[in-house]
């Protein structure tokens, strides 16, 4: 596996792994890999994708990326800054989110939320929620350089046509005034969701 993993990373990818775990160095690769076929596309081949100090992914200066993975997906979505200033994907497997944790994670309208469903929709439910305002992190992060919390956002779904909406609870500077919304998509799929906002 070490050498299918040093044939597949650059020398300056593997350098940021170096002291990784087995675990981590496999995301890592999976992610570079899809990438770079990503990238290939809008015209960048043999583009290291190295870290920066804050561990986000350094894109080249002309494209928005986003990288997720779990222990059986991993996917990519790019595009040229001049159509999308910024995007995030996030994929999450259902199940993953204890129940103990959702007061950490959701606001009190979100809680109420789930507990008005039936109880086998609320773990998807949950980790769509969860999936949404990870998938925003790594939206807004690129604009702003922040730190966003998940009580900061409050999520709204429509089930009917896959899309939600991501409400801020406060301004946050280069992104919005309080009460700004953006809308994203998802979709499950194998006991996973997948979401998305651009």
């Amino acid at each position: 596996m070490i050498t299918e993993i040093n044939d597949s990373l650059y020398p300056e990818e593997m350098y940021c792994i170096s002291h990784a775990a087995n675990k981590r160095i496999s995301e890592f690769t999976a992610g570079r890999i899809c990438a770079r076929k990503a990238l290939k596309k809008l015209g960048y081949a043999d583009f290291p994708l190295l870290m920066g100090e804050d561990r986000a992914p350094q894109w080249p200066k002309d494209i928005s990326g986003s990288i997720a993975h779990t222990s059986e997906y991993c996917g990519v979505a790019v595009a040229e800054k001049k159509n999308f200033s910024s995007l995030g994907f996030d994929i999450e497997l259902i199940d993953r989110l204890g129940k103990h944790l959702w007061s950490q994670i959701f606001t009190s309208r979100e809680q109420s939320w789930i507990q008005t469903l039936p109880s086998e929709q609320q773990d998807c439910s949950a980790t769509l929620l969860f999936s949404a305002k990870e998938c925003f992190y790594k939206y807004q992060y690129p604009l702003t350089k922040l730190w966003v919390g998940f009580e900061d956002v409050e999520i709204e779904t429509s089930l009917a046509d896959n899309k939600f909406n991501i409400q801020l609870l406060k301004d946050i500077p280069s992104l919005g005034k309080i009460k700004t919304t953006f809308t994203g998509r998802f979709l499950y799929h194998s006991n996973h969701v997948f979401t998305a906002i651009f």
